[in-house]
């Protein structure tokens, strides 16, 4: 992977906010709107978080790393979002034993969101930087 200067990694970044953003919208709406079609919550949970994990992979694969879709991407994406959310828990857990509940659940979030970013870049999108690259300078050569 190329590396890419501080500002695209930042640029990069901020774009990973927003898409998590959006993704946490859709997800949330979906369980909400199947726990009122359903009223099942734990089916409702479930099925607004496949909803909400086909929706992330989309919107990071295009919005933050411009990445092509794949099934191989797709599949290490979602071996991504277990390893986050298991981070998440360990981290929840253990500050759980030390700090008030909101800050322990602020800390497992960034957890999440630290892990998942890192991740993704590295094993889900790792070609996003060389695609840009490259297309930068094919169009700098036109």
């Amino acid at each position: 992977m190329l590396e890419s200067s501080p500002i695209k990694q930042l640029q990069r970044l901020g774009r990973f906010t927003i898409a998590g953003g959006l993704n946490t919208i859709i997800g949330t709406l979906a369980i909400f709107s199947l726990q009122a079609l359903t009223s099942n919550p734990r089916i409702s949970n479930f099925i607004g978080y496949v909803i909400g994990g086909i929706a992330g992979y989309f919107l990071h694969a295009r919005y933050t790393f411009t990445a092509s879709v794949s099934r191989r991407s797709f599949g290490i994406f979602g071996c991504v979002a277990v390893i986050s959310f298991l981070v998440n828990q360990l981290v929840l857990s253990y500050a759980l034993k030390f700090l008030a509940a909101f800050i322990a659940q602020a800390l497992a979030i960034l957890s999440y969101a630290f892990v998942s970013y890192a991740l993704q870049s590295r094993l889900v999108f790792p070609d996003g930087d060389r695609k840009s690259s490259y297309h930068a300078k094919l169009n700098q050569s036109r």
